[in-house]
């Protein structure tokens, strides 16, 4: 058996809707290890495995997948 080093860190990731302008922001845990095979990410959302952020993001006020996700401290565009 071989030993990993993770890292925990939460991560708060912005959205902006394209078609509807909605803006939010999201919580997600990000488990990071690194080992003999490489390293990975996992990440949660809500305590539960999900995707990471940028992948298969809806948008809760119109339900559009036309979602931007923007990483941690990065400004959301202002709607035109």
């Amino acid at each position: 058996m071989s030993i990993r080093d993770v890292h925990v860190s939460t991560e708060t990731w912005r959205f902006h809707c394209v078609t509807c302008s909605h803006q939010w922001e999201q919580d997600f845990e990000a488990r990071h290890s690194d080992g003999p095979a490489g390293s990975s990410v996992a990440w949660s959302l809500d305590g539960v495995a999900s995707q990471p952020p940028w992948v298969d993001r809806t948008c809760p006020e119109c339900r559009s997948v036309q979602v931007r996700a923007l990483p941690p401290d990065t400004p959301i565009p202002r709607p035109r």
